[in-house]
């Protein structure tokens, strides 16, 4: 039996995560342990550290929760050095600030690193290649071209598995419901276009995108005549979505948020992973 320590400290890094725990216990690796959210809980990881815990933007942000996460870097790295705990391999997802540190702790203890969606080094950092090669025993990277970003700087362990949101999105579109039955399910008007507004997934990025954001709608959906929808994420206090105008929507359920873009004529987003879902959508 292998004993699997996952670092999943994001939303995203949760969804992606817990697919992989999923396939892995279909080959008989049975004990996961470590940080992830709710899709990691749910198949059967246990979880010390949340992404709701875990996730901050900004150095500000990191600055003033530093003793919090050197708290649980010092956890986790105690984890590796007691027999009960060591791991037989470690799954580190994304995360980089905490994960590449985490790396090199595992390195100097001679266990497996796999390193699942790459830091994009190739947009800014390039550096941190070098420290990746060091300390990361395999890369599997979701865009092609990072194969030979890596490979050539010396990590031969490297491997393109696919985007899993073009898995993710097509497993969904399988299930999605016509606009109208959707629109009715969630009380939305399905006479009018949705103008969809993501804050982001943490809860500063909510604090700092919100109200702006909530105003460009404003002026877009009085243009437009469509129904500007706040898409709330799971891992957020629901009070910081209080400020959003009364004549807002809200929309608070992650499972249905790929059917929802889908319906939907126009958004505005906070850069990151839910561009890249509003984009295979087909959302403008």
């Amino acid at each position: 039996m292998s004993r699997i320590l996952v670092i999943a400290a994001e939303a995203s890094a949760d969804r992606l995560a817990s697919r992989v725990i999923s396939e892995a216990k279909k080959i008989g690796v049975t004990e996961f342990f470590g940080i992830g959210g709710e899709k990691c809980k749910a198949e059967g990881m246990q979880c010390f550290y949340t992404p709701t815990e875990m996730s901050v933007v900004g150095f500000l942000e990191v600055a003033k929760r530093y003793g919090f996460f050197k708290r649980v870097f010092a956890e986790m790295v105690a984890l590796l050095d007691d027999p009960k705990t060591r791991p037989d391999k470690i799954l580190l997802v994304d995360y980089p600030g905490f994960n590449i540190r985490f790396a090199a702790e595992a390195k100097k203890r001679n266990i497996e690193v796999i390193y699942f969606v790459s830091p994009q080094v190739w947009a800014w950092k390039p550096s941190r290649v070098q420290k990746m090669v060091a300390t990361v025993s395999r890369m599997l990277v979701i865009f092609p071209f990072e194969v030979d970003i890596y490979k050539k700087a010396g990590l031969a362990q490297t491997e393109f598995v696919g985007h899993p949101l073009v898995e993710i999105i097509d497993e969904e579109k399988k299930n999605y419901v016509s606009r109208e039955a959707f629109a009715n399910k969630y009380q939305l008007n399905a006479t009018q276009g949705w103008l969809l507004v993501f804050a982001g997934s943490r809860s500063e990025e909510v604090r700092r995108h919100l109200n702006i954001m909530c105003k460009a709608a404003e002026i877009v959906a009085s243009k437009l005549n469509v129904q500007p929808i706040v898409v709330e994420s799971p891992t957020v206090s629901e009070s910081l979505y209080s400020t959003a105008p009364k004549s807002f929507s809200h929309f608070r359920n992650a499972e249905d948020t790929h059917q929802l873009m889908n319906h939907a004529q126009l958004g505005i987003l906070k850069s990151g992973t839910t561009t890249l879902e509003a984009a295979l959508a087909g959302l403008p």
